[in-house]
């Protein structure tokens, strides 16, 4: 510790943690005496270690779905990554890209969505029940939806629902089983 802060020598052993969790590898630790003469000192710290990245193996382009070939993974300091990074290929592959991505870029979890399932004017299958029991039946998209994404179905009857996408052109409709 710095001596141009005149602290006392502690009684006791001292005593250090963290107030809040480091983010990006960064924060202040609390140093604390609770000793005759009890004192606390807020300390900055940046601790680094080195984390296993997805990242583009080469251009990616607006749109474009992610196959294995196009990332790698890449050990990076937990100091310069942004908060949504991708750690698993696996996590990446099959989703699409909402903006170009240029080769050796870390990967973020918000560049990325998952491909549209279900088109609008799809013929796609309702599925209700729960149970032993369970209803199909078919209908129109009237909109383009992802995985676990709502969308808003006609039914042959001309009634239009809303249900959850669960496969490609497969729509639950009601309680989840």
């Amino acid at each position: 510790m710095d001596d141009r802060l005149k602290l006392p020598a502690c009684s006791k052993p001292l005593e250090a943690f963290a107030e809040r969790p480091l983010r990006n590898g960064q924060g202040t630790v609390t140093v604390a005496c609770s000793g005759a003469s009890a004192w606390r000192l807020f300390v900055p710290v940046r601790a680094t270690h080195n984390v296993s990245v997805v990242v583009a193996a080469n251009s990616l382009s607006r749109g474009q779905r992610i196959s294995k070939a196009d990332v790698r993974l890449h050990q990076s300091s937990s100091v310069t990554l942004p908060l949504d990074y991708v750690t698993r290929l696996e996590d990446v592959v099959g989703l699409t890209l909402r903006r170009s991505v240029p080769a050796g870029t870390v990967l973020v979890t918000g560049a990325m969505d998952h491909p549209n399932l279900v088109a609008r004017g799809d013929l796609v299958t309702l599925v209700a029940g729960s149970g032993g029991i369970m209803v199909k039946a078919a209908g129109t998209a009237l909109e383009d939806a992802a995985l676990t994404e709502r969308v808003r179905v006609r039914t042959q009857a001309g009634r239009v629902v809303e249900g959850v996408v669960e496969a490609l052109n497969l729509v639950r409709v009601g309680p989840r089983r």
